[in-house]
């Protein structure tokens, strides 16, 4: 066969960008195994010093590595419907209505989370809140200014 008619140069990728993307991809998912603590650590830090080196002295990779890596998914904190059943038994546990602030730190205590003052917190609290409004034996009543929740029964 002649080349011109056939040409296998074109099929083959003239840099690393494949295997780079590969590395980079392989990295980030060692960083958030190490992140999430599953498997030996120092095993882990091991490989990830090892793909950099790789990076680097093999393939002459130039950018930021750390910035391309970045682990940017959420863990969720509650499975699938796990938060409106914990919501409903700290309800219905109550015995006076629960502002939203107060069951989420019930919840939060039931998941073994803090609640510390910030932006995680507020987030949960508006969680909460729209599970409350979303629950159909859920009531809110206004207690001293502030909004409450109970249980109909």
């Amino acid at each position: 066969m002649p080349r011109a008619k056939y040409n296998v140069s074109r099929q083959r990728t003239r840099g690393n960008a494949i295997t780079i993307n590969g590395l980079l991809t392989w990295r980030a998912r060692l960083l958030r195994r190490l992140r999430l603590k599953e498997g030996d650590q120092a095993e882990l830090e091991a490989d990830i010093q090892a793909i950099d080196r790789v990076l680097v002295n093999v393939i002459g990779f130039t950018g930021d590595i750390e910035v391309l890596t970045r682990d940017f998914r959420r863990e969720a904190l509650f499975k699938r419907g796990e938060l409106q059943r914990i919501v409903m038994a700290v309800l219905r546990e109550a015995n006076e209505p629960l502002t939203t602030r107060q069951i989420t730190e019930r919840v939060m205590a039931r998941k073994g989370a803090a609640m510390t003052p910030g932006r995680d917190s507020k987030q949960r609290i508006h969680r909460v809140r729209a599970v409350c409004k979303r629950l159909d034996r859920v009531q809110e009543e206004r207690v001293a200014g502030q909004v409450a929740w109970f249980v109909r029964r």
